[in-house]
């Protein structure tokens, strides 16, 4: 099944961030995701869930929850069909659908590396992901990953240290 694009209707990026992590209570893999994205030709996440039968009472309370997480007016996010999506993620078998983020969108488009690992990481992970992002940073890299406690958690925090250490804003 294919749903058609409205060019009518305004994005709500609140309705469809909280639409994109409603797909996941149901849909448990990237893989899943991608997959259900495919067959509704890449539509918002509000279109998606809609079509798979998720009742609105359920969306608003996943939004509820996610603004506990995710609070909306410090984060904003993209979609796949928007003008600055990064192409590299277009071309993935199951790349993102939606991309949260923080700061400035350019770095997007500057040498990335990813991450991520174990939520539940032992002190030696935590050791290692810190020393792996701080060798990036002063590396050129801009470091990235989700907001995971664990392992993202440390690879940011220790990649933010080493840029101001690094005279970085």
């Amino acid at each position: 099944m294919t749903l058609e694009f409205s060019t009518d209707i305004a994005i709500a990026p609140v309705e469809e961030i909280s639409a994109y992590e409603t797909l996941w209570t149901r849909y448990k893999t990237s893989s899943e995701i991608g997959k259900l994205f495919t067959e509704y030709n890449h539509a918002m996440p509000r279109k998606v869930v809609e079509a798979v039968g998720f009742e609105r009472d359920f969306v608003v309370n996943v939004q509820a929850k996610v603004e506990d997480l995710l609070p909306f007016d410090q984060y904003t996010a993209l979609f796949r069909n928007d003008a600055d999506y990064p192409v590299a993620l277009t071309e993935l078998q199951s790349g993102p659908e939606v991309v949260y983020y923080q700061g400035s969108l350019d770095l997007l488009f500057s040498k990335c590396v990813a991450v991520v690992g174990a939520r539940k990481a032992s002190a030696e992970g935590v050791k290692r992901a810190r020393k792996l992002a701080k060798l990036l940073v002063a590396n050129g890299f801009t470091v990235m990953s989700g907001l995971a406690a664990g392992i993202d958690t440390a690879a940011h925090s220790a990649a933010t240290e080493e840029y101001v250490r690094l005279g970085g804003a």
